[in-house]
């Protein structure tokens, strides 16, 4: 329903996880189990190449930008240069979190502002010219 808001489908964006295999009980993973995930997530973010990457939730978050605090964080573009190519970051609420909370109707509209910015990002790397536009 989120990416809808932006005119967007599962088929348009690429979707990896900080770790591919969920800690027992669905607990929140170890620093050492996101390190033991670095090289393959790393290697997925040089085959792919993104101008834009969204960190969902606290520990994606963490993970790319090194810094805390998701809900200071979310909804801000945060330049990063990774792997000596330039990319946006914006972190985003995870939405598992609306759910916990009930579908609360100030998280939704907060997560909408989110993907505006998410989608204005787009739109501008869009526009970037290349050199092949000279």
């Amino acid at each position: 329903d989120l990416l809808a808001t932006i005119n967007l489908t599962r088929n348009d964006i690429f979707i990896t996880n900080t770790i591919l295999c969920r800690p027992e009980n669905n607990r929140s993973p170890e620093k050492s189990e996101i390190e033991n995930c670095r090289e393959r997530l790393d290697q997925t973010i040089i085959h792919i190449n993104p101008k834009v990457i969204v960190t969902i939730g606290n520990f994606a978050t963490e993970r790319i930008l090194q810094k805390k605090g998701i809900t200071q964080l979310r909804g801000k573009i945060h330049p990063l240069q990774i792997y000596n190519k330039e990319c946006q970051v914006v972190p985003i609420i995870h939405p598992a979190n609306f759910l916990y909370n009930g579908r609360n109707p100030l998280m939704w509209q907060q997560m909408v502002e989110d993907f505006k910015i998410i989608h204005s990002v787009i739109n501008h790397t869009k526009q970037q010219p290349t050199l092949k536009d000279y």
